[in-house]
């Protein structure tokens, strides 16, 4: 268990993610990554500007960095996904291609502090 609201707010992210199976499961996962980074951001920006540059600040500007991260691989991969239909592939390779881009959305985690 952890004290930090922003750390529990992310492994309950990646729970979520861990399931994903849809492109709108994926859009409700972006929507609380934003939101979450929002929230961060706005944390960052209240601080005094003095203490923007101490460790505390730059905790939070590592943490808006490594949530953006995650969106962009999601977005990348619900990409993939969303595109899979237009691709000429018979559909036991849809299929396959389908489930490594799951894999690869379903592995997607917070890599900061």
């Amino acid at each position: 268990m952890t004290q930090s609201e922003f750390l529990s707010r992310i492994y309950e992210i990646e729970e979520t993610i861990e399931g994903i199976e849809s492109v709108e499961e994926i859009e409700e996962v972006i929507s609380e990554l934003e939101e979450l980074m929002e929230e961060t951001e706005e944390k960052l920006n209240n601080m005094p500007e003095q203490l923007q540059d101490s460790e505390v600040g730059m905790l939070l500007q590592e943490r808006i960095d490594y949530v953006q991260e995650m969106i962009d691989q999601l977005e990348d991969l619900k990409s993939e996904l969303e595109s899979l239909e237009d691709e000429e592939l018979n559909d036991e390779e849809k299929e396959e291609r389908r489930e490594d881009i799951l894999s690869e959305i379903q592995s997607v985690s917070y890599q900061g502090s």
